[in-house]
């Protein structure tokens, strides 16, 4: 293994368990099995909110991981912690490209709870209502209707509008479409 990695050496170090009182409190994310002795791990809330680089190969828990923080992230009381919002809109990005519609949606409704700044807060609410839309719940409609006449970032506006138009034809109600990409067309600037 040695020959592999040149000017790299390796030792046989001793593995040791971690110490019962740096992993005690936080989310759990799993145990610690050394020596016939389990120790609950978990990451502490403030490492929590610092910004995470997860590295690992396919399939080896990226994605849960993500989950499992989100989870714990969403039991907490709010606090308008912006790094907070950011971990949760992560994990529901994760979650819908799993196909776990609902739980994305859940997941940007804590983040809208935190709450977020203003700066992304319509962003989050557009995650949010497109998670909704298509996990078929109707309730994803009128929050992207909402985006689409109200939010001053106009490309955020014609996300909602192109999402919701594209939702409603997909559903054979291509009539109602229409007046939702008219409305939105008409706030633009002749540069767009």
């Amino acid at each position: 293994a040695g020959a592999a990695a040149p000017l790299v050496e390796r030792t046989a170090a001793r593995q040791l368990p971690p110490l019962p009182g740096s992993v005690a409190r936080g989310c759990r994310i799993g145990l610690s099995a050394h020596q016939g002795r389990r120790i609950p791990v978990h990451l502490p809330d403030d490492l929590l909110r610092r910004h995470l680089l997860l590295v690992a190969k396919t399939r080896r828990g990226k994605s849960s991981l993500l989950l499992r923080i989100a989870e714990h992230l969403m039991r907490a009381p709010p606090r308008g912690d912006p790094e907070v919002v950011a971990s949760l809109r992560r994990a529901a990005d994760a979650a819908r490209r799993l196909g776990a519609l609902t739980t994305a949606a859940q997941l940007l409704e804590r983040a809208l709870a935190e709450p977020p700044t203003q700066d992304v807060a319509d962003a989050v609410d557009f995650e949010r209502g497109r998670a909704l839309r298509d996990a078929g719940d109707d309730r994803g409609g009128p929050v992207l209707a909402r985006v689409a006449q109200q939010a001053p970032d106009a490309s955020l506006r014609v996300a909602a509008a192109r999402h919701l138009a594209m939702r409603l034809a997909l559903d054979g109600q291509a009539a109602d479409a229409i007046p939702v990409l008219r409305a939105v067309i008409e706030t633009l600037p002749d540069s767009h």
